[in-house]
């Protein structure tokens, strides 16, 4: 989840471009898998913690 934390903070990536980056299927398992470890959805997290 690091790796995911990180983009998600220091890239421009959209949510939606990162599954790709990241070898995950697609943006729902990411999505699922990040909020199945952290409690909080990957674009709540970015928006949360990004500035």
């Amino acid at each position: 989840m690091n790796i995911i934390e990180q983009r998600l903070l220091y890239s421009e990536y959209s949510v939606q471009q990162l599954p790709d980056d990241l070898d995950f299927s697609d943006k729902r398992h990411l999505s699922g898998q990040f909020k199945k470890h952290k409690e909080i959805t990957a674009a709540a997290f970015r928006k949360q913690f990004k500035n």
